[in-house]
This record gives structure tokens, sequence and C-alpha cells, in this order.
């Protein structure tokens, strides 16, 4: 269960938020406000901090925070764990860099960064450490010098006490507990075609009932995918940073297609992420400034005002991104096999492991699983089936229908 074993203690704002308002799916809305406010606080810090222009930072943050692949984990999947880890990825990858360039202040980005995507999300943690090892390759030569290898340190320490609340008890249960990756893949049969990704990304996608197989919905969307074409036509033009961008963004763009051999990353411990389409996490983030990039240089050929070129880069990144939206609403609502409709919570729905819900549950209710999937209740000590469910507002009024 390596997957799944951990604090997700970035889930407070949303308990906390439920808690105060004494409403549940309020709560959520909230949590995702929030999360997607501090992803562009992050991003718009980090960008600054990368010496990009105030108005190049801003657009920047604002193309990560409505990106279609945040929008997809946060409505579309209810991935809650990537969504938030997506929050801190960023601030992990720039504490690296910025180490290993000698802003040797700047260390505690890394371990904080890190953390706090290790208390949301393992995979998202996995993945995170994967680009942080080729960010290290990139810069090896600054870890000569003995200042930012003592940054280094020091960051790697500060990180294991921060996330001690998980690491500590996890080590401590591994000596007597075996855990196992949650739901195991194939992965190649979860690796979609380039054309598809292409074709999803250019529509925008956010619904799963809008392509053939759930997992083709994953995309980049059309904003970052301009920007990637922009960033490849226009390479030579880019300065360092936004050069690694470029190739390393479109690199995992192909790798999470069938272009890559998939066969042979299940002998890698790539297999972990249990599928391919979970790079464009990574995509999103690496892509995202080359749109603040892509709009800046764009407007200086057009000779646009601030104030213009501010509105144009809002309109580009809001309209795609509304559009989206109203096509989930849409196509929800038309759809009885959703939590809208009540069918997950319905006898008729025999699917234990809807949503992967059994994963999530702790061993000692295992007993009591089936009982809450099939409706089972007890009314005066009499075992009955709940199969009346009316849908309301926070909440679901069921009735007893038969006595077992």
């Amino acid at each position: 269960m390596l997957g799944v074993f951990y604090p997700q203690l970035t889930l407070l704002p949303y308990a906390v938020a439920g808690l105060l308002l004494k409403n549940d799916v309020d709560g959520i809305y909230i949590g995702m406000a929030f999360y997607t406010f501090l992803s562009m606080i992050n991003m718009y810090i980090i960008t600054r901090k990368l010496k990009r222009s105030t108005i190049q930072s801003l657009l920047t943050a604002i193309s990560y925070g409505f990106c279609t692949y945040r929008f997809i984990n946060a409505f579309s999947r209810f991935a809650l764990g990537e969504y938030i880890g997506m929050t801190f990825i960023p601030l992990a990858l720039y504490g690296l860099y910025a180490v290993m360039k000698g802003e040797r202040r700047d260390w505690p980005y890394l371990a904080l960064g890190l953390s706090f995507t290790l208390l949301s999300h393992i995979i998202s943690t996995f993945l995170c450490l994967c680009l942080l090892v080729i960010i290290f390759a990139v810069c090896f030569k600054g870890i000569f010098d003995k200042e930012r290898l003592n940054s280094l340190l020091l960051s790697i320490v500060f990180f294991f006490l921060c996330s001690a609340i998980f690491i500590v008890p996890f080590l401590e249960q591994l000596t007597f507990k075996k855990y196992n990756q949650p739901s195991p893949t194939f992965m190649p049969h979860f690796a979609q075609n380039l054309s598809t990704l292409i074709l999803n990304s250019n529509s925008n996608l956010t619904s799963a009932f809008q392509v053939s197989n759930w997992w083709e919905l994953a995309n980049i969307g059309f904003i970052l995918l301009v920007a990637l074409i922009w960033g490849i036509f226009n390479y030579r033009k880019l300065d360092e940073i936004d050069k690694f961008l470029i190739i390393t963004g479109s690199l995992l763009f192909l790798m999470s297609t069938s272009i890559f051999p998939w066969t042979l990353g299940m002998r890698t411990p790539l297999r972990i992420i249990q599928f391919p389409f979970r790079l464009l996490e990574l995509d999103s983030i690496l892509l995202s400034p080359i749109f603040g990039t892509m709009i800046v240089k764009t407007s200086k050929n057009l000779k646009l005002s601030n104030s213009k070129l501010i509105i144009l880069g809002i309109l580009f990144v809001i309209m795609p991104w509304y559009s989206g939206v109203k096509n989930l609403i849409l196509l929800q609502k038309n759809q009885s096999n959703n939590f809208f409709n009540s069918k997950v919570y319905s006898s008729k729905s025999k699917n234990m492991t809807y949503w992967w819900l059994d994963q999530y549950t702790p061993k000692m209710t295992k007993k009591s699983f089936n009982s809450v999937v099939y409706h089972y209740a007890y009314v005066n000590n009499k075992k009955v089936v709940l199969q009346k469910l009316n849908p309301i507002s926070n909440g679901i009024i069921i009735k007893p229908e038969m006595s077992i």
C-alpha cells in the first residue's frame, strides 16, 4: 500500500473550511480555490526569483493555476493528493536549482517544497525526485563548491525533520509489515498515442465522457500545447533556463505516450507511477514559464502596452479554461453513473473498488467495508438494505427498502 499510506496533512484546509461552513461540498470548493491561489503565489515567487519580469511572472502563475492537468486532477479525477502535490513541486525544483547555482539563502525552498509534496502524495514525490536528479546532473559542477554542498546537506537534513511525521512511523512499520504497490498496472496498456494526446490537448478536454478510454483524458491543455510548439520553433531565441524547460518538457510529453517503450519501463522504478500520463504533472510545471515567455516576446513584436499584454494573456488562459468547466458540468449532469445522480451509492453498484475506496480504508475497518458499500444498516437491531437514495446539498437521504 505504498502509494496511499501517508498522512495527508495538506487536506486540513478542506476539513477546516468544511467545519467552518458546516458544508463539506463548499469546504471542498474552498480547498480547491485555496490551493489554486497558493499554486499561483508559489509559481509567481519562483519565477521572479529566476529574474523574470513582474508581468511575465504573473502570466506564468495564472497559466499554471488554471492549467488543464490541474483542473482534471481536481474535478475530473478528484485526485486530491496529486492535485495538492502540484502546489509544492515548483518550490522544490527551484530550491535545488538555486542551491546548485550559488543562491545559498534559498535552500529552504528545496526542503519545504519536497516535504509538503511528500505529505501530499508519494507518487508526486517520486516524480519530483526524478526531475531533481536531472537538475542535479545538469548543474553538477556546482556541487564542488563547499558552501553550495553545505546548503544542499542542510536542505536534506531539514527535509527529513519536516517530514518526520510521516517518515518515522512509516520506517517503523516497515520493520514488521510489507507494503505493496496499490493497483499495479501494466503501463503499456495505459499509454495513449501521441496523436491522441496532441488532439485532446488541442481540444482542451476535461471530461472522461469525451474520450474512448478514461486515461486518454489526461492532457496539458490548449495553452501549454501552444507554448510547447512555440518554444520548439523559437528554441534558439530562448535563454538557458527556458531551453532546459523546453527540452525536458518535450521529452516528458513524448514519454507520456506510447512512443516511449513502457514495456521496458516496467522493469524500472518508473512502474510505480501506475500511469504514463502522470508525467504530464511535471510537464505542466515546466511549460507554464514558457507560456509567460511566449506572451511577453510576442507582445514585443506586436508593440503592445503592458495593460493590453496582461489582458491578452489572461484571456488566452481563461477562455479555454472556462470552456472546459462548462463542458465538464454539462457532461457530468447528463450521466447517471456519477455521485450527482447517486448511482455509485446505490445497491446496484457492485464494484466495491469504485474509485479505489477500499485502498483508502484502514485495515481495522475492512470487515465493515462491504456493509458500507452495499448499504447495509441496522434499524431496531434488524439488518436492512438501504436502496432509496435522494441526494441533497451536503448529504444524502436514504430509506430502508427491505430486511435481510
